[in-house]
C-alpha cells in the first residue's frame, strides 16, 4: 500500500511541476495503471506489444533506440522521475518503425496505455490536448538532444556537451551511456580518462579512495 501511495505522489508531483493537475480523472487513470518492475537487460514490453504505452520511471534508467527503416533515428536515456511514450507514432513527425526500451538498471515503472489515457482526460476540459502537448515537447526534447550530440566531430566534443546539458547520465553504468553515444564502452572509458585528465588534472595513477 505504501508503495502504491509513493508511485501515485511521483505522478502526481510530475503532474503539479507540468501544470497537469487533472483531479477528475486522476482516480479512474490510477485505477487502470500497471505498476512493473524490469531487472537490468530486459525489454520494456507489454502483453499487446501493439499498443503503445505511456511510461512513467519511478526509479532507475530505461534506454530507448528508436529506427526506421533500420537507420537510427534517435536513442534517449529516461532517468527517474521522467516519462516516455513506447511508440511515438502520432506524436513525433519522424518516421518510425522500430522501439525498443531496455532496462539500464532495475526500474520501478508506472505504464497506462496511451489510447486509454486520452479517453480517461476527456472528462477534463482541455485536458487530453494539454497532455498531447507536453508528450510532444518531451519526445522533441529527447530528440534534439541526441541530434545536438550526435553534430559534435569528436568524442571529447560530444562529452563536453552531455555533462553540460544532462550530467545525470554519467551515473548510469558506461556499457549502456556507450550504447547510447555509438561507441565501445573501451572508448568511453577512455574518453572520461581524458577529459578528467584535461579538466581535472586528474591522473591515471591517482588515488581515489
Amino acid at each position: 500500500m505504501g508503495k502504491n501511495i509513493k508511485y501515485k505522489l511521483d505522478i502526481g508531483f510530475y503532474a503539479h511541476r507540468h501544470g497537469m493537475i487533472f483531479r477528475a480523472a486522476f482516480q479512474e487513470i490510477f485505477e487502470h495503471a500497471k505498476q512493473v518492475v524490469f531487472q537490468q537487460g530486459k525489454q520494456i514490453k507489454f502483453p499487446y506489444a501493439d499498443v503503445p504505452h505511456l511510461i512513467f520511471v519511478h526509479e532507475g534508467a530505461v534506454l530507448g533506440t528508436l529506427s526506421y527503416e533500420q537507420k537510427i533515428v534517435y536513442k534517449s536515456i529516461k532517468l527517474m522521475q521522467s516519462i516516455f511514450l513506447t511508440d511515438p507514432t502520432g506524436y513525433f513527425k519522424k518516421k518510425v518503425d522500430t522501439h525498443e526500451w531496455v532496462a539500464v538498471n532495475k526500474v520501478s515503472l508506472t505504464a497506462i496505455p496511451i489510447d486509454y489515457l486520452m479517453e480517461s482526460l476527456k472528462s477534463v476540459d482541455g485536458a487530453p490536448d494539454k497532455l498531447s502537448k507536453h508528450i510532444k515537447k518531451v519526445i522533441k526534447s529527447d530528440y534534439r538532444q541526441y541530434q545536438q550530440m550526435q553534430e559534435h566531430d569528436t568524442l571529447s566534443d560530444k562529452l563536453d556537451f552531455l555533462i553540460k546539458t544532462n550530467p545525470l547520465l554519467f551515473q548510469i553504468a558506461s556499457k549502456y551511456l556507450a550504447v547510447f553515444m555509438n561507441i565501445s564502452q573501451n572508448d568511453l572509458s577512455k574518453a572520461i580518462l581524458t577529459w578528467a585528465i584535461k579538466n581535472f588534472g586528474i591522473q591515471k595513477n591517482d588515488d581515489t579512495n
